[in-house]
């Protein structure tokens, strides 16, 4: 699901917090998008062309 607003750096600074606590030693070997839902997202065609149109 997308977030409704853009990224801020506070955004990655919580993800690196999080990275370097005690309650992430059982994650190992992932890459993590801090990307407020971006590379999951599939966008329809709709969304494709205004953005094209865009520019």
């Amino acid at each position: 699901m997308l977030t409704t607003r853009a990224g801020a750096p506070l955004d990655i600074a919580y993800m690196v917090l999080y990275l370097a606590s005690d309650e992430s030693e059982y994650v190992t070997g992932q890459v993590l998008c801090v990307d407020g839902g971006m590379a999951a997202h599939q966008p329809y065609i709709s969304e494709m062309r205004a953005l094209f149109a865009a520019g």
